[in-house]
């Protein structure tokens, strides 16, 4: 029995047949009912060149198919089928699987239906999180240059509507910055407004049960994240792939905040439309942490503005729902414990002048405690942006710090540390032992030299060095103390 069918139809027929014969029978996916009259062999045409030249991420427009299969059907004998055949054709189809198969997500996303919503009924009960590129250019704290734009990690409680903590430096983002973002969430805000001079109130504190995002790697694939959040009882919830609405909530924070950043000196708006002449290298004026002082003055006006989705502001919606509901803000028993349950880890083996990270040598008493029992492996964390020393994890799990075995080591970067090494390595230097590594690094601060745009990255890099909200600040803190002072001012 002859067919006469393409490979590619019979393989959909194939995927379509379920026990009935019908379902191996020509449908309206192969042939279109509004062009009934064409020969079989010149739909057939039409078929094949739809779902071989038209249905990909080439995206070849409409003509280009249309003249290519013109020519198949010329060169077959064939009388070739106009482009309003064609169209039609195109037009029978599920435009929402015509969408993805282009890879055009934005319309794929327009054609499907979102019944429901993300209905969140209690504070603390989800957080969201997500990071954006600000759409500001700031200044460098070194040489006051043109820098570039910083990264923004925020977070918002669902429920409420109220940001609940973020983060701005120039770490792309990271484990470090996930850390960072998460630290400023669960910590009382008390001294953060008062450490910027910002009046207000802004209550949101303690540890949430969920913790929702995407799937980039630092928090699907982040075994740090995952173990971060098991060990503070905190779910996590990742979006499904492709469902982009499932994050609505800290996607239209991120929108509004980015329309404050767009009044600022030296805005590159979020689209070149909007920029025109305006030249934003020219007009930037801000440094980091002057950014973070208006950050943090734009969030408080944020909680006290109307949000149309609750119908009060974020503030007066998040006091009434923990007042309905009693909830109670449960806070880490020490905040810097938390913060380094977070940080990226590697395994190292104890040796006699104690464990070894990028050719850097650490040492302290923790380290000769497990020695003595017989303990060999180790886990150790570290903050990317401040090498002067790592933390290591005691038999009670808690995180101790071991130092800098380098009398007066600065606050080296985890960058600084790889470009020397590779730098060696180039010129044919050979391996250096850790003294050499930082000394090599400080000289180099010291006589930096002149930095061109084109480095731009290794400026920003640098930049990270002198940035004071480094982990290292953060000091171990009794989190009961500070969540009494909190609600007893409450």
């Amino acid at each position: 029995m002859k067919l006469n069918v393409s490979v590619a139809t019979m393989y959909r027929s194939i995927k379509r047949y379920d026990g009935k014969i019908s379902d191996l029978l020509t449908t309206p996916q192969d042939v279109s009912p509004r062009c009934p009259r064409l020969p079989p062999e010149v739909r057939q045409q039409i078929a094949d060149g739809v779902w071989t030249l038209y249905l990909n991420k080439q995206k070849l427009s409409v003509a280009e198919v249309v003249r290519r299969i013109q020519q198949s059907c010329q060169r077959l004998g064939l009388k070739p089928p106009s482009r309003k055949a064609v169209q039609a054709y195109i037009d029978d189809l599920d435009q929402r699987e015509v969408a993805v198969k282009r890879g055009e997500m934005r319309r794929a996303e327009a054609l499907t239906l979102r019944p429901g919503s993300f209905d969140v009924q209690a504070p603390m009960a989800v957080w969201q999180i997500d990071h954006t590129e600000m759409d500001v250019l700031i200044l460098s704290e070194i040489d006051g240059e043109v820098l570039g734009r910083p990264q923004l990690t925020l977070i918002i409680d669902v429920a409420s509507r109220m940001v609940a903590g973020f983060h701005i430096s120039w770490d792309p983002p990271c484990a470090r910055s996930v850390a960072m973002a998460l630290l400023n969430a669960v910590s009382p805000k008390e001294e953060l407004l008062e450490e910027h001079g910002v009046p207000g109130y802004w209550p949101v504190f303690g540890l949430p049960d969920t913790l929702h995002s995407d799937n980039a790697s630092e928090f699907a694939k982040s075994t740090a994240y995952r173990r971060g959040c098991e060990n503070y009882h905190i779910n996590v919830q990742s979006r499904d792939l492709g469902m982009k609405h499932q994050g609505g909530h800290i996607e239209r924070l991120i929108g509004s905040m980015m329309g404050r950043v767009h009044f600022l000196p030296g805005t590159t708006f979020s689209n070149p439309l909007h920029k025109e002449t305006y030249d934003s290298k020219s007009k930037a004026k801000l440094r980091i942490n002057e950014l973070r002082t208006w950050f943090v003055e734009q969030v408080v006006d944020y909680h006290n503005s109307r949000h149309s989705s609750l119908g009060c502001t974020p503030l007066q919606a998040w006091g009434a729902k923990c007042h309905q509901q009693e909830i109670v803000q449960r806070l880490p028993d020490d905040l810097h414990q938390f913060y380094l349950n977070f940080l990226p880890e590697k395994t190292r083996t104890i040796q006699r002048q104690g464990v070894q990270f990028l050719t850097l040598e650490y040492f302290g008493s923790e380290l000769s405690l497990q020695l003595r029992q017989g303990r060999r492996d180790v886990t150790i964390r570290y903050d990317p942006n401040d090498l002067s020393h790592v933390y290591v994890q005691g038999r009670d799990l808690r995180w101790s710090l071991l130092s800098s075995r380098y009398p007066e080591c600065p606050p080296i970067t985890l960058w600084e540390v790889e470009a020397e090494r590779r730098r060696r390595k180039k010129l044919g230097l050979g391996a250096a032992r850790g003294s050499i590594i930082v000394a090599e690094v400080v000289r180099r601060r010291q006589s930096p030299g002149p930095m061109s745009p084109e480095k731009r990255p290794d400026r920003r890099k640098l930049e990270r060095a002198v940035d004071r909200s480094s982990a290292h600040a953060v000091s171990a803190v009794n989190s009961v103390d500070v969540w009494r002072r909190v609600m007893g001012q409450q």
